[in-house]
């Protein structure tokens, strides 16, 4: 029983997680912090905020 509402819980984390593009990618960062097509992602979504630092910065981590 406790395994069970400990996935619950982490579920419904993970969940929150992804209730936004930005916050999804981020968090894929988090898991996967060298994937490029992670990277690529992240800097895609800053540029669609206008966040053009953060786009550059994460656009050359992606190309290494």
């Amino acid at each position: 029983m406790m395994l069970l509402v400990t996935l619950a819980l982490k579920s419904c984390q993970r969940s929150q997680e992804w209730t936004t593009e930005q916050q999804l990618f981020r968090s894929a960062l988090a898991v996967c912090p060298l994937n490029a097509k992670v990277h690529y992602n992240v800097a895609k979504n800053a540029a669609d905020l206008g966040d053009k630092q953060l786009a550059l910065d994460e656009y050359t981590l992606a190309l290494q």
